[in-house]
């Protein structure tokens, strides 16, 4: 494809908009965090927020987690190293 990208496979490939994000009407941040030296976050909620929400979030992370992990397994497959599905 000549100079044309493809567009993000996954929600956190998309690219991330400059400056602070306005909040839409109803929302409210819960917390934000720093991730590592040049990574941070911030969570956006709207409605009430219990341990049922927080451990229904704590399950969708523990997925993108394990998608980036098989995601990272495929990289390695595909740069000629051997399988090793036990990572």
């Amino acid at each position: 494809m000549d100079g044309v990208k493809s567009p993000p496979k996954w929600p956190w490939e998309t690219p991330q908009p400059q400056g602070k994000v306005s909040l839409m009407a109803g929302e409210r941040e819960l917390t934000t965090g720093l991730l590592a030296k040049d990574a941070s976050f911030r969570l956006i909620v709207n409605g009430q927020i219990g341990m049922k929400e927080i451990e229904r979030l704590i399950q969708k992370l523990e997925i993108d987690k394990d998608i980036l992990a098989d995601q990272d397994k495929l990289v390695e497959v595909s740069d000629g190293k051997p399988w090793n599905l036990g990572k």
